[in-house]
Formats: C-alpha cells, sequence, structure tokens
C-alpha cells in the first residue's frame, strides 16, 4: 500500500489515534512508525483522492522526537470495527476497549496490541507460520479487567506450537484461540522464544513437554494481585532462559526440570513443584529476599535436586526434596539469609557454600544454610567461603559465633579447605574465624583481623602514584593517607569518619580515637596546647579493645583553666 501524508492542518503534538464513530469500516487499515521526520495513519478507503475524513478521527503528533514520542497509538473504545486488511508496525500500538474489531482479511501486526475487554478477531495472521506452528513475532496484551466477560484474541488456524512473539495474559476470562474453533491457541505449546507474563489468575496448560529457550522469558504476576496465576507443565521442562516468580504464583511440573537458566524470586507465596527430578547444569536459582524478615518467600519441590556446573543457590526459601550439589555454589540470602532444605543434602567435593557474615542474629543477620527432616546429617564436602559485609567489619566480637550450618542429624565430612578447629581467612583477605564442626551445627567463632600493610592498603583502593605518599589527600576530606590508614578510613570517595570523643570524668577530659587493629607500623601520639599554635607531646595513649577490628587510643588530662584548652592526636611512621 502506498502511504500519503497527512495535510499540514491535522498535524498536531498529540502520540494518540482516536476514532469517534460508533462502527468504523474501512478497507485497509495501516498504522506505521515514520521516522525520522514523523508518524503517518491512513487507510486507502478515505484517502485513496488524498482527501482526509473527518477531523475528529486522527491525531498525530508534528514531529518523531527520540525518547519522547515513543509511539503513534490508536485507541479504540465501544465501537465495532470491521478492515479488510491490518498492518501495524514495530513501534506503533493498538489500544481497544470493549470492542469488536473484525479483520476480514489478513493482519500483519509486527507493532503492540492490547486488548482491553471484548474481542479481536485478525483473519489471516501474517506472522503465523501454520506449517510449522509458529507465532514469529509481533506483541499482545489480553486483559479482562476483572470483568465477568471473556477477552478474546483470536485468528484463523492458531495453534501456537512454538512461541516467539510476546504476550501478556490477564485474568482468568482472557483468552488467546482459534477463530475457526475456538480451541485454546496454546493447547500444543512446547517452546517459547519470546516473552510470556502470566497475570491476575490466568491458568497456562502445557501438554507434555516444554522449552523456554536462552531468549525466552516467562513470568508470572508482573503487577501483583490476589487472583494467582499458574502455569503447568504436563511433561518434562527444559529452562534455558528465565523464569520470574513476583509473589502469589504456582508454576508445576509434572516431569522433570533442568536446564542452565534462571529461576528469580520476588514477593511471598511462590511455589515450584517439580514431580521428577530438578537438574540446574549452570544458571541460577534465586529464592527471592525476605526483605529482612527471616521467613521463607519461595518453596521448590522436587523428587531430587542436582545442582551442577556454574549453577547457583540464593536467595531466603525452602528447597523440599533431596539436594546434591555436585559443582554448583550455595549462596544464602540477598545478604543475609537462610536456605532451607527439607530432606536430605549433599554437598559434594567440587560445590562451594558461600557464607555473608553482617550481624549476630541468624538469617537476618548472617546466612544460614539449615535441614530439616531427612534420613541422615549433611553431608559436607567443597569448599567453604566466608566474608564480613558491611559495617559490621568494625563491630565484630572476637567472642561472637556464628552457626552457618544447622541440621537434626549429626553431620557427616568437612569442608575440603578447613578441618574443624582451624582457622579460615576470609574472601577478601581482612580477617579470619575458628571453623568448628559441632554434632549438628558448623560454627564460626574467634574472629581475627589480619594485619595489612601500609603499602597493601593502598594498592587495595588503587591510589596512584603522587597520591600516594603518607601525608597526601587523595580524596580531599581534610584526612591524609597514613591517618586513613591507621584509623580505617577510605581514602578515596566520601567519607564519614568518627571525631575523636571527649568525656568529662570527674575534674579530667578523657579523649579517645578510634583505630583499626590491621594497622601496623604507624606511631600515635597526643598533642596538647593553649592557643592551637604551641603543641607539646601529651600523655601516651592507652590502647583498650573496641572491637575484634578496632582499639581506642585514649588519653586523660586535666580540665581547663589548670590543663590544656586544646588535645589533638598525630600519626607518623615507625615502630610504636
Amino acid at each position: 500500500m502506498k502511504s500519503k501524508s497527512l495535510p499540514a492542518y491535522l498535524l498536531v503534538p498529540c502520540v494518540t489515534l482516536a476514532f469517534s464513530q460508533a462502527a468504523y469500516s474501512v478497507t485497509n487499515l495501516l498504522i506505521q512508525d515514520y521516522e525520522p521526520t514523523g508518524y503517518d495513519w491512513f487507510d486507502s478507503a478515505i484517502w485513496d483522492n488524498g482527501v482526509p475524513g473527518n477531523g475528529n478521527d486522527v491525531t498525530m503528533p508534528t514531529q518523531y522526537v527520540e525518547g519522547q514520542n515513543v509511539d503513534v497509538r490508536v485507541q479504540l473504545a465501544g465501537q465495532d470495527v470491521t478492515l479488510g486488511s491490518f498492518d501495524i508496525d514495530y513501534g506503533t500500538t493498538l489500544d481497544v476497549y470493549n470492542t469488536t474489531f473484525t479483520v476480514l482479511g489478513s493482519t500483519h501486526a509486527e507493532g503492540f496490541i492490547s486488548i482491553n475487554g471484548g474481542t479481536m478477531s485478525l483473519g489471516q495472521n501474517l506472522l503465523y507460520n501454520a506449517a510449522t506452528k509458529t507465532l514469529e513475532g509481533g506483541q499482545c496484551l489480553v486483559q479482562d479487567q476483572g470483568a465477568p466477560d471473556l477477552t478474546i484474541l483470536q485468528w484463523e488456524g492458531a495453534d501456537i506450537v512454538i512461541n516467539s512473539g510476546g504476550f501478556n495474559l490477564f485474568g482468568t476470562n482472557a483468552r488467546v484461540r482459534d477463530q475457526n474453533t475456538g480451541l485454546d491457541a496454546f493447547r500444543n505449546l512446547a517452546v517459547n522464544n519470546h516473552f510470556l507474563t502470566i497475570d491476575d489468575g490466568y491458568v497456562m496448560n502445557v501438554p507434555g513437554n516444554f522449552e523456554n529457550t536462552v531468549n525466552g522469558e516467562i513470568t508470572l504476576n508482573l503487577n501483583v494481585s490476589p487472583r494467582t496465576p499458574e502455569f503447568n507443565i504436563a511433561g518434562n521442562f527444559q529452562n534455558d532462559g528465565l523464569v520470574e516468580l513476583r509473589g502469589n504464583t504456582v508454576f508445576n511440573v509434572s516431569g522433570g526440570l533442568s536446564g542452565s537458566g534462571r529461576i528469580v524470586i520476588t514477593g511471598t507465596q511462590n511455589q515450584v513443584s517439580v514431580v521428577g527430578v530438578y537438574t540446574q547444569n549452570g544458571g541460577e536459582v534465586d529464592l527471592g529476599s525476605d526483605g529482612g524478615s527471616g521467613i521463607d518467600s519461595f518453596t521448590l519441590k522436587a523428587q531430587a535436586h542436582i545442582y551442577d556446573g556454574s549453577s547457583k543457590i540464593k536467595g531466603t526459601g525452602t528447597i523440599e526434596g533431596n539436594v546434591t550439589i555436585t559443582s554448583g555454589t550455595v549462596s544464602p540470602g540477598a545478604s543475609p539469609g537462610q536456605v532451607t532444605v527439607d530432606g536430605d543434602l549433599s554437598l559434594e567435593a567440587e560445590s562451594v557454600l558461600d557464607i555473608e557474615i553482617g550481624g549476630t542474629t541468624a538469617v537476618t543477620g548472617f546466612d544460614r544454610i539449615r535441614q530439616i527432616n531427612g534420613s541422615a546429617g549433611i553431608v559436607i564436602g567443597g569448599e567453604l567461603v566466608v566474608n564480613v559485609i558491611g559495617g559490621f567489619y568494625d563491630t565484630i566480637q572476637a567472642a561472637d559465633e556464628f552457626a552457618i550450618v544447622t541440621s537434626e542429624h549429626p553431620l557427616n565430612g568437612s569442608f575440603s579447605n578447613v578441618a574443624s578447629g582451624e582457622r579460615l581467612t576470609t574472601s577478601d583477605g581482612r580477617g579470619s574465624f575458628v571453623v568448628t564442626y559441632t554434632g549438628q551445627e558448623v560454627v564460626l567463632s574467634g574472629f581475627e583481623v589480619i594485619p595489612e600493610s601500609f603499602s597493601s592498603w593502598l594498592s587495595r583502593y588503587e591510589i596512584p602514584t603522587g597520591q600516594d605518599g603518607g601525608l597526601d589527600d587523595p580524596n580531599g576530606d581534610g584526612i591524609t593517607n597514613l591517618e586513613a590508614y591507621a584509623r580505617g578510613i577510605s581514602p578515596v570517595g566520601t567519607t564519614s569518619p568518627k571525631p575523636p570523643v571527649a568525656v568529662v570524668s570527674g575534674s579530667d577530659l578523657a579523649v579517645s580515637v578510634s583505630t583499626s587493629r590491621a594497622a601496623e607500623g604507624v606511631i600515635v601520639k597526643s598533642e596538647v596546647s593553649t592557643d592551637l599554635v604551641n603543641w607539646t607531646d601529651g600523655p601516651t595513649a592507652t590502647d583498650t579493645e573496641e572491637s575484634a577490628t578496632r582499639s581506642v587510643l585514649g588519653i586523660s588530662v586535666p580540665m581547663a583553666p589548670s590543663g590544656p584548652k586544646f588535645v589533638r592526636f598525630t600519626f607518623e611512621e615507625g615502630s610504636p
């Protein structure tokens, strides 16, 4: 169809194309994205002679503005529309509200079609390959708006085995079906290459084996509602793409589940049930965040679970069934959090348990893997990785203990990189814990800081040559490198260092400064003054342990007027 430009007097800065008639019938309709100068909409029945129809029929943006005029929208509400043929370009949108929209001939729909009540019949869908039963493109939203009547998208012979189009399916009364027979268009669905969004109580039933390819994305409850959406697979499920469950969802697999894709959980009340064996050969299972509550957000059920290759389990949730981690990683929480295994658990030789410590309370303060039920205790092997996160590094005490692995049965084995009673260095190299296997638990205790030289500290922060001297101040916060090193303050970025503390004690003034126990080769001295000009040596600072990683260096001086008016601390390189 040859395009024709609209007369200038119809070009107004608006992205909506609206029909006003109670019923509308044309030979052909084209919605076209006309870059870079503007958009064009026309139908040959009205504008064959270059004469536009009613001015209320059409409005358009004056020109294409990148990032502003995103698409052309044609909105239809409460009208019956009959077309000879229909073409909607990529980047444009058709919104239909409670309308009967019928194409008598063919439809080429690469743009986005939104159906909100009513029935849309596309006739012959040119993006549907009947020979291979493949939907090759297009994007559709079918939404029942909570109404009791069906909202229907249909075309002739619709029987999608391979989906390479995109669908948003909202509501229990949303339907995609064969225009000829009324049968569900997904009745033989086997492969997803694009996106399927299931929302607001919609139920997707796959009759046999199903594959979600590397380009496939399946989302349940994009907009969380009280009506639970379900995705039911009667056979095996091969997931190499993304499955995302956003709260109040059910995902059932009657066979086994395998693949190298990702399962990501957000929100609560999510459940995945696998009748057969769950095998993860890479990718990720994200059990979701508990929001700091310590409450499981997700349950994954299977006859057995095998995590292999580069696969990773993280988040807070429950895995029901016997679990074997052959060469994958378990990293509880979205830091921190807990993975609960309801069944037997085996951490084999090439597995990794990655634990983060950010507080003294299990689940909300530090990561934990917990086994309940099962026939025997956890079989422990593989590598244990531990790190202290956030501000807890400054407050952790040597007396703090962390039960990072718990079981209702006696444990079997040990991690390959640390025996019971030995020390394990944290992954950042800044400290170490004693690891103890105590019957039904693995416990971390006795944290000790590992000294770090000034040169290593400069290297860790990647301070460039020329700004790496003891008296240099790379971030301009008024604190030299040497003082920052001694006090445990970052030499880069914005800092809010804790100032020295002064406390009245009788007739004396106690003054102290907090320093890093990892710093070595720094002499900290006090100096006193009565006028801020002349300074003399003050008392020798006394070292009091504040935490496993920090010390408090303090002095006591008589209060003015008999004592000095000002006190400061200085930092020098050398042996204390």
